[in-house]
């Protein structure tokens, strides 16, 4: 009786154990699952991330590309980069503004300012050629006919060579006015280069100085 009862007894501890092992193996489990699904739900919110950016560039690129249309040809710029885009609308814009074959007339993009500065002579003056006028941006005709149509131009009137250096002195200021720097000291070259042909007609220093900027200001209107 004794050994069957001893038998007996030692079912149910086992079974208990086996229950609470059990519980244990199943929350071991589910800790488990969670740990598995955490690297996948990271993953699906940086791909949806990932879509959403996506979406707005080719939104952004789409609102560039608009931009870049001519009203005038319907056709669009040559660059998607918005930076060139805008030059290129500069360019028409300025183009369009100026009467065709007037004084201000572009037969070309402007040169940089080293191209500029190459130009000048020994004496400080400039020649009035297609160099120059390559340099500046508009045609030599243009500037030839600006120097005919200038009456102020006394006691220098129909000087090329006056003319020619008060256009790049226009030029220098215009188109090259961050760059001073590199060309402050060629500008007063130049002026003193017109200030000894005025001096030769009678022109003291102060009225030639005043004589130079009234006349620079005169050949900015012709670039």
């Amino acid at each position: 009786v004794s050994t069957q009862s001893t038998g007996g007894g030692a079912g149910p501890p086992m079974r208990r154990g086996a229950a609470r092992g059990g519980g244990r193996g199943g929350a071991m489990a589910k800790d488990k699952k969670k740990k598995m699904a955490m690297p996948r739900r990271a993953a699906r919110m940086e791909k949806e991330e990932k879509s959403r950016e996506s979406a707005e560039m080719f939104s952004k690129s789409s609102a560039m590309l608009a931009d870049c249309m001519d009203d005038d040809d319907d056709e669009f710029c040559a660059s998607s980069d918005a930076s060139e885009c805008e030059e290129e609308a500069e360019e028409r814009e300025r183009a369009s503004s100026l009467d065709e074959g007037g004084a201000g007339a572009v037969t070309a993009s402007v040169g940089s300012v080293n191209d500029l500065l190459t130009l000048q002579k020994f004496s400080g003056a400039y020649d009035l050629n297609a160099a120059l006028a390559k340099a500046i941006g508009a045609s030599l005709a243009a500037l030839e006919a600006a120097l005919a149509a200038c009456g102020d131009m006394a006691p220098l009137a129909g000087d090329r060579a006056a003319w020619a250096t008060l256009v790049a002195l226009a030029a220098f200021e215009k188109h090259h006015s961050g760059a001073s720097d590199m060309w402050s000291m060629v500008a007063e070259k130049a002026k003193t280069f017109l200030a000894g042909q005025l001096k030769t007609k009678g022109v003291d220093r102060k009225a030639a100085r005043i004589w130079i900027e009234q006349r620079v200001a005169d050949a900015t209107a012709a670039l």
